[in-house]
């Protein structure tokens, strides 16, 4: 699932999967924002989790998991 930006991180757009576990994978550099409003909506009912990983692997600021893997994908250094 994708927000369609780093500022769409809403109740109103989450609630339709309230009832889910979820991890969510934001943007490099959004982890501190994301993380404090899954803080926020957990409080609420919610089940979510925000990953790291954005910040921990080699991206530049605002990039998310699909700059870092599609290229891999199409050059073929990673098969599914």
């Amino acid at each position: 699932m994708a927000t369609g930006s780093k500022t769409n991180l809403k109740e109103g757009l989450l609630r339709p999967i309230k009832n889910n576990k979820v991890i969510l994978y934001p943007d490099k550099t959004e982890y501190r924002d994301w993380n404090g409003q899954v803080e926020l909506l957990n409080k609420k009912g919610y089940n979510l989790a925000c990953s790291r990983l954005a910040e921990e692997i080699d991206l530049e600021e605002g990039c998310d998991l699909a700059d870092y893997y599609l290229p891999r994908l199409t050059s073929g250094k990673i098969v599914i």
